[in-house]
């Protein structure tokens, strides 16, 4: 069988999955923290095959194969929500979460009290401390839920370490670490989430800063996303039409051989 087709045919499904990662992106593009993932490709040598006649040997075409995907870590834009409990990091940075796989990590700082005073996030996932201990706000510190003021207490003050105060009272922390090379060291989970690439590394004591009623925004940029699916949706008919000419090509061999046998 024709070599060239099998790298046609593997052409087309590296291209396919690259659409498949681009329009994932797309998709995202107003999820907050999420961050753009990138289809990274290998180059796969073709074989070398025995000649006939002791001619020297053929190499078969190489192959060109998607090896997976890498997400750019690259910040996303601040945008102000007033929610007090909506909070973004400036800086390597992630919120600490609790999840039944055990800790991840997210740039998602969109957060919320449910009902049992627990601070969790839009999935139901309750925020951390630095000690990895589930974070209960207690509103009876003083003050009114949401932020607001009243003659007990005041606002819900979240400082740029991530300590969470209402007056002079001190209600807990949000838990951060930072992962500078960040690419390398967490790999994408699910809905915003992060893992450590290796059990063992739980990031650093962060020196990010945390800001207060803001949301990080995907990094997402829909024009070079855009550019990105044209160009993969050519390549993708390129090899489209390499893989029928070469099909049709050998029909007609196949009937031409078998016309002559007859």
């Amino acid at each position: 069988m024709d070599s060239g087709l099998y790298t046609a045919t593997s052409g087309m499904i590296a291209e396919y999955q690259r659409l498949q990662v681009i329009a994932n992106n797309i998709a995202n593009a107003d999820t907050a923290g999420f961050k753009t993932d990138r289809t990274f490709f290998e180059l796969v040598r073709g074989a070398m095959a025995r000649a006939p006649h002791g001619d020297a040997p053929i190499r078969a075409n190489d192959q060109t194969l998607a090896a997976g995907t890498r997400f750019d870590p690259l910040s996303g834009s601040l945008r102000q929500t007033g929610n007090p409990f909506d909070v973004a990091v400036e800086g390597d940075g992630y919120f600490m979460v609790g999840t039944p796989g055990g800790v991840k990590y997210t740039r998602d700082g969109g957060f919320r009290l449910a009902g049992d005073g627990t601070l969790v996030n839009a999935s139901g996932l309750a925020a951390l401390d630095p000690n990895g201990n589930t974070m209960r706000i207690d509103l009876a510190a003083g003050g009114a839920a949401g932020g607001r003021s009243n003659d007990t207490g005041g606002p819900i003050v979240i400082d740029e370490a991530g300590r969470i105060f209402r007056g002079e009272q001190e209600l807990g922390q949000l838990g951060l670490r930072d992962f500078p090379q960040a690419q390398a060291r967490l790999r994408k989970v699910g809905d915003a989430l992060f893992a450590p690439v290796r059990a063992d590394d739980s990031g650093e004591a962060t020196v990010s800063r945390v800001r207060q009623g803001h949301l990080e925004g995907s990094n997402v940029n829909i024009l070079r996303e855009m550019a990105e699916m044209i160009e993969s949706q050519r390549a993708f008919e390129s090899y489209q039409k390499i893989v029928v000419s070469i099909a049709n090509d050998m029909d007609r061999k196949a009937a031409t051989e078998l016309g002559s046998i007859a």
